[in-house]
């Protein structure tokens, strides 16, 4: 792809760990067709970079390091785009010299019109946050829509048909990175959801953060009793292989707030031919229901439960609907060139 931006983009996040992490990816498959450096604030690395990889990123404490790094890496680059919530202080309160680009890839609480003053441009990742930043007095001018892309390789889209005989069985892929998330993340009703559908395979696709296998491990110990649950505690570099052992993915949040509004397993479930079981609480809930690409649900075992029983049911109907609502709407090509206007503009 022929991409006019000059590569002078900087992005600014939090963990910066392609092979596993969602936001990541998203940042490393913009930086592979646009250039530039990631700056990252971690809760796991002391300091990490690659010279080679352009990459720079240190532990989030102490927050005194921005008041010298980041303004240093502002000034060498002609575009900031920030990946993070959309109240993460971190940066909005620090750059400030050149246009900002503010992706809300995490969600976050909305701030009033007057806290992004100096930002060129919000992107939602939902419909959800779409409208939310609308109804806070956001110019419609200024807020974006842009869908993440369910990037997987080519050869591994072709790889999972859909259904698997056996067990019905569900995947979950949204591990938390920290306890306090586990509520959020709905990893307690997923849990509770086992307990009354022993007839159902779970599949929970961890990711090695140190902070919360210990912690999933314990919540699974066999005097719980959960026989249908299978953890899978790797840092997993093909998805496609787990897909393949599942029917649907699910993303049972119970709360925006510290929940990614467009889960990339989602959408690489559906770029396979896999439903998705998602609860209101997620950006795109309307968005699966409207497309017939899945179900969703209230942030309940029982509603969890009755939707995997309605999915099961008439599971054919959804599948088919599920590769067309990728490419319509979650396509590497719309992302790179919706982003790629989006630095032209703010350019200009």
């Amino acid at each position: 792809m022929d991409c006019r931006v000059p590569k002078k983009v900087i992005y600014w996040t939090g963990i910066y760990s392609p092979e596993v992490e969602a936001v990541s990816k998203e940042i490393q498959l913009l930086q592979a067709n646009f250039g530039g450096t990631i700056y990252g604030i971690s809760s796991q690395d002391f300091l990490r970079f690659s010279y080679k990889k352009k990459y720079f990123v240190h532990f989030n404490r102490p927050y005194r390091f921005a008041t010298k790094l980041v303004p240093w890496f502002e000034r060498k680059h002609d575009v900031s785009h920030i990946f993070h919530s959309f109240n993460n202080s971190y940066f909005l309160n620090t750059l400030n010299t050149k246009p900002i680009i503010l992706t809300g890839a995490t969600g976050g609480e909305i701030l009033s019109p007057e806290k992004y003053q100096h930002i060129s441009f919000l992107v939602a990742e939902s419909q959800t946050d779409y409208d939310k930043l609308i109804t806070a007095g956001h110019s419609p001018s200024k807020v974006k829509l842009i869908y993440p892309c369910a990037d997987l390789p080519k050869a591994d889209r072709t790889a999972v048909t859909c259904g698997q005989p056996g067990k019905f069985t569900v995947i979950f892929a949204s591990s938390p990175f920290d306890c306090n998330y586990f509520e959020a993340r709905g990893v307690h009703l997923l849990l509770k959801t086992a307990l009354i559908m022993p007839e159902v395979d779970f599949y929970l696709l961890w990711r090695d953060w140190p902070r919360t296998v210990t912690e999933i491990k314990r919540l699974l110990g066999k005097e719980n009793g959960y026989p249908n649950v299978h953890l899978v505690n790797e840092n997993i570099t093909n998805i496609s292989t787990w897909y393949q052992k599942g029917h649907c993915v699910v993303a049972p949040f119970c709360t925006a707030e510290l929940s990614k509004p467009c889960p990339n397993s989602v959408l690489e479930g559906l770029s396979l031919g896999k439903p998705a079981l998602v609860s209101t609480k997620v950006g795109i809930a309307k968005l699966i229901r409207d497309t017939g690409s899945g179900i969703t649900f209230a942030p309940r075992p029982s509603a969890l439960a009755n939707s995997i029983r309605e999915l099961s049911a008439g599971y054919k109907s959804y599948a088919a609907n599920c590769v067309p609502t990728a490419n319509k709407h979650f396509s590497r090509e719309s992302f790179i060139k919706s982003y790629q206007k989006l630095y032209d503009q703010a350019l200009a």
